[in-house]
């Protein structure tokens, strides 16, 4: 079952059909709480209504008649799996993909160096994805898809803060979910004749 959240009140820009994976907590919850203010109609996607990222086709399918695709969720290998499928799709329409990255790929010894090596699929996927990103970003001609990728450096979690405290450095400066979700909502809002290639983010915090 697809979720749709509407606001019929559109506060800025126009109104559009927007495709979210991951939208139930974290950054996209607060996503969604922003879209839905603006007026536009968001279709979550995640396994509390019946999808899987690690199974993209569902969801591109699902998605086709969206306007924007936020690229959110992760699981390995799903965000640069979903991305190629998605603008295969949509390749030659005036269609927005949006992926949720990580500065993390920039230091891909860090975490292991520190004895998270669970985080280390993960630092390898944003690294692709970084990569897959710019390639199909290169592409971008007007009436065609546009990529967009959006990479935060530290931002609020249990594991994050989990992570600094084993650093020692609980004064680092740490970005919020709804500041990473206020840079999404920038780059649907862009001037439709340009395309936001990519997007670094942080609050200050240089460790790693």
């Amino acid at each position: 079952m697809l979720l749709h959240l509407l606001n019929a009140t559109l506060i800025y820009g126009k109104q559009m059909k927007i495709a979210l994976t991951g939208h139930t907590r974290g950054i996209g919850a607060e996503i969604l709480k922003l879209l839905v203010g603006e007026g536009h109609e968001v279709i979550g996607f995640s396994r509390t209504n019946g999808y899987n990222v690690m199974r993209p086709k569902n969801i591109v399918k699902d998605a086709l008649d969206c306007d924007v695709l936020i690229n959110n969720a992760w699981q390995p290998d799903a965000q640069p799996r979903l991305l190629y499928l998605m603008y295969e799709a949509w390749a030659n329409q005036p269609k927005h993909i949006i992926n949720l990255s990580s500065t993390a790929g920039d230091y891909p010894d860090f975490f292991g160096m520190y004895g998270f090596n669970s985080w280390v699929p993960y630092v390898s996927d944003k690294q692709r994805l970084d990569e897959a990103s710019y390639n199909l970003s290169r592409l971008w001609k007007p009436g065609m898809c546009k990529v967009t990728n959006i990479r935060p450096h530290w931002v609020r979690s249990d594991a994050i803060e989990q992570f600094m405290a084993m650093l020692k450095k609980a004064d680092i400066p740490l970005m919020e979910p709804i500041d990473v979700a206020e840079q999404v909502v920038l780059a649907i809002n862009y001037p439709e004749h340009l395309q936001l290639r990519r997007l670094d983010v942080d609050a200050g915090s240089h460790v790693g």
